[in-house]
């Protein structure tokens, strides 16, 4: 069986931007706002369903603000009670109608919010950054704003910062806009020759590795602090927040997630091909029995495990990714508990979970679906989650995609990154683009395997395909 290539200008001019309204997919978060928080034992939160923020990922609810806003709120005996708004206005919309006690969602401390608004200590330090397509020819000199064609959020600190730097550069003009998330806008510029945008280095941090014909120019302001906001009828938080993020527990935390959502952003991505044509004759050879026995029981071909294995872990029994995911298939714990893998750096459980898990996925595709599609919608759910791939396949079909086959889907995923798709679907915002990528490219190194399968007869070579 051979995966085949798919043309890569297919998604390029599709990536993952952002996200939106995500059902409470949180058990026990609460409904009834105004009567819970009567007797104080509900943190009502507002965020941004967004990847730096919150949103639905393998084991659940993720992001750096949601996990420190429920370290928060179990640290102080309350229960989470999590919402969202599309944009900064509405985040402070839903504060100033008393809807939440706190926004979380990496806000900006600024001097204009401060005038009537206020904040928790800061936590992560920030700059704002000028960031371009890499063919315009843009100098580090904050001068070289007046000049250029520039798109922003409206009403964030982003404009702000704009604002102020007029009094000095009175030439400087830009575009506010309040239907596009910071990654879209990020998307739209790397579309176009002459177009920029300003934006947190840590937003720049995570998204760089999918706009790679992007570059950050220069930074355009001083450091900066993301601190939450504090409903005005909530005062008595701000005490709280104070002696919460001043506990060394919380420091630790901290830094942790910062190394989970934006130590690593690269880690295990597409390698040089000439590397991975070294590891099939070094690495390869010390676990291709295993990984052949696993999928013939579970009836792989031997070939797409063993790409799928690479892509993962670069045939590595102690990858780690920056998630917490481990292992040569790189397994969650939920994962691997289901799979009955006790030890994810054992290189034969892992190999075995991740081929009982790929296993289950293909059962539970559409029985309309065939193979070689099949597997692929398979692999797809591997990455992004069956949850996800199911609004994909909703999508689909509302879209009047044949959501049958591969090429429709690899398609429609991507959208699944977009707002004004992802914000009525189940699941909510997903990178589509990751999973269409990871299926690519397990057919690229799946195909190169092939390639050495068919010149060398070497014993570990044994065509099971």
């Amino acid at each position: 069986m051979s995966l085949p290539t798919h043309n890569k200008a297919t998604y390029h001019f599709i990536l993952p931007l952002l996200l939106c309204f995500l059902p409470l997919l949180i058990a026990g978060y609460g409904n009834d706002e105004g009567e819970l928080s009567k007797h104080g034992n509900v943190l009502r939160v507002v965020t941004r369903n967004a990847p730096t923020t919150y949103y639905y990922g393998h084991q659940g609810p993720e992001g750096f603000e949601f996990e420190l806003a429920k370290a928060f709120a179990d640290w102080s005996g309350r229960q989470l009670q999590l919402k969202t708004a599309e944009s900064v206005t509405g985040l402070i919309g839903v504060l100033n109608r008393k809807h939440a006690d706190i926004v979380a969602a990496g806000i900006t401390v600024t001097p204009r919010r401060k005038k009537y608004y206020s904040f928790g200590p800061g936590y992560l330090k920030i700059t704002q950054q000028l960031i371009c397509p890499i063919g315009l020819d843009v100098s580090s000199d904050l001068k070289a704003l007046e000049g250029l064609a520039l798109i922003v959020n409206q009403d964030s600190s982003f404009e702000e910062n704009l604002k102020a730097l007029q009094a000095q550069y009175p030439r400087i003009s830009w575009h506010a806009t309040d239907n596009l998330d910071v990654e879209e806008i990020l998307f739209k510029v790397s579309e176009s020759d002459a177009l920029c945008t300003i934006t947190d280095s840590n937003i720049f941090d995570m998204n760089r590795r999918y706009f790679p014909h992007l570059r950050r120019v220069m930074d355009v302001s001083d450091s900066q602090q993301f601190g939450w906001m504090i409903g005005n009828n909530r005062p008595y938080l701000q005490d709280e927040l104070y002696i919460f993020f001043a506990q060394p527990s919380t420091q630790l935390l901290i830094e942790a997630l910062y190394d989970k959502y934006y130590g690593n952003a690269d880690a295990f991505d597409y390698v040089d091909i000439s590397v991975y044509n070294r590891r099939i004759a070094s690495r390869l050879p010390n676990y291709v029995n295993e990984i052949q026995l696993a999928a013939d029981t579970y009836n792989i071909p031997w070939m797409v495990l063993a790409a799928q294995a690479y892509q993962e872990s670069h045939w590595d029994p102690k990858a780690k990714s920056p998630t917490g995911v481990r292992g040569f298939m790189m397994l969650t714990q939920n994962t691997a508990k289901s799979v009955g893998v006790t030890n994810r750096l054992d290189a034969k459980q892992n190999i075995w979970g991740g081929a009982k898990y790929l296993s289950r996925l293909q059962k539970r595709i559409p029985k309309e679906i065939h193979e070689p599609d099949k597997l692929k919608f398979a692999l797809a759910a591997y990455n992004v989650g069956m949850g996800h791939l199911w609004d994909a396949i909703g999508l689909a079909k509302r879209l009047g995609y044949d959501y049958r086959y591969w090429e429709n889907m690899a398609q429609v995923l991507p959208l699944l990154a977009q707002k004004k798709y992802y914000s009525s679907l189940r699941y909510g915002y997903a990178r589509g683009l990751e999973p269409v990528l990871y299926v690519e490219r397990i057919s690229d190194y799946h195909d190169i395997l092939r390639q050495h399968q068919l010149f060398k007869e070497d014993d570990y070579y044994v065509s099971r395909e």
